[in-house]
């Protein structure tokens, strides 16, 4: 095979770039497209005749293995989006709710202690524990500081 480079004067013929794989047809006479840098080679009629068969055959024969690698190639993708969308939801399924710190924080009210607010239940506990205490001392059975029988200190 001949080599031509572009802008040279061919006959008519195709002519084929197999570095930018282009193949070009002229009908007449005339200067191959591109710049000097571009490489050419004529295909010969023959060598078409025989190569455009071959090539169809090919296209046939492999198209449904590359039907079939697309659909793997898209289902494989959709697979793994799915997986990373559940991954993701799970995790926050699982992931606790309970935030102690917030919760623990939220019944001192402000670190300067403006706008304390009352913790009825806090309250509640407090008197209930007094009255224990009182109770208790009354009858004679000790309170909180009562010593029980049988201790070192007693």
């Amino acid at each position: 095979m001949k080599r031509y480079r572009g802008n040279q004067q061919v006959e008519p013929g195709v002519y084929v770039n197999l570095r930018r794989f282009s193949f070009e047809s002229l009908r007449r006479a005339g200067r191959l497209p591109g710049t000097e840098r571009d490489k050419y080679r004529r295909v010969s009629s023959l060598a078409l005749m025989v190569a455009g068969p071959v090539l169809g055959g090919l296209y046939v024969v492999f198209l449904p293995f590359v039907g079939i690698a697309m659909l793997t190639w898209m289902a494989g993708g959709k697979a793994v989006q799915l997986m990373a969308h559940a991954a993701s939801a799970s995790g926050r399924v699982l992931r606790p709710a309970w935030r102690p710190g917030p919760a623990f924080l939220s019944r001192a009210g402000r670190p300067d202690g403006t706008g304390k607010r009352a913790d009825k239940w806090a309250d509640e506990v407090k008197k209930q524990l007094k009255k224990d205490d009182g109770e208790n001392d009354s009858e004679g059975k000790g309170g909180r500081g009562a010593r029980c029988a049988g201790s070192p200190s007693g």
